[in-house]
């Protein structure tokens, strides 16, 4: 059993039984957070895994290593790549290094926010009208929110179901890191275990 429920602001919600874990459940991954709420996780087809991939590829690329030239005995001129251990390169190499994790973490936030936006529900909120009393519920809190705090321009542009999804129902780090791993585990076709593998074949 995943979770018990708890009382919060006169609502009945989930309530979590291990803080910030993650349970397998078919195609779907549940994650209590600290906010008593519990998450899932949706997994997509390989095909949409593979076109997200592809496209957080096409908008965050990897840069290019360091290169150096080198001509050859018969005068052409080559671009290779630059040693490890040159120390004429240490400064290119470095950069890149920084470079290349820059690349992979915005490639991470555009798989997150995916994730956020078209595969994360909240149990007990699947509808239109459950989400709409959930953000109706944290109206007072958004609006202190934006009265003595100043938002990035990620949050401001965000519907009100984001807003509140984001800044109030996945509450803390450990929220966010759980959320997080779910969704590589969600996007790792890899993860697939052999009992997964048998529950889908029926023997005729």
């Amino acid at each position: 059993m995943i979770s018990s429920t708890m009382k919060r602001n006169g609502k009945v919600v989930n309530k979590p039984a291990r803080r910030g874990s993650t349970t397998t459940l078919g195609d779907r991954l549940a994650v209590p957070v600290s906010s008593g709420y519990t998450l899932r996780v949706h997994r997509p087809s390989m095909q949409v895994i593979r076109a997200i991939n592809a496209k957080a590829l096409e908008l965050h690329p990897d840069p290019e290593p360091p290169v150096q030239t080198v001509e050859a005995v018969t005068g052409v001129v080559y671009r290779v790549a630059a040693p490890d251990d040159d120390p004429a390169f240490a400064a290119a190499r470095k950069t890149y290094e920084q470079d290349v994790e820059r690349a992979q973490a915005a490639r991470a936030e555009y798989l997150l926010d995916y994730v956020f936006r078209e595969r994360l529900t909240v149990e007990g909120y699947e509808t239109d009208e459950a989400r709409a009393a959930l953000v109706a519920q944290y109206a007072p809190e958004r609006a202190a929110v934006e009265q003595y705090g100043t938002l990035p321009d990620d949050m401001r542009d965000l519907d009100d179901w984001q807003f509140v999804l984001r800044m109030f129902v996945v509450a803390d780090a450990v929220d966010y890191g759980a959320v997080t791993l779910a969704a590589h585990k969600a996007f790792d076709v890899a993860d697939v275990t052999e009992d997964e593998l048998r529950a889908r074949v029926t023997f005729l």
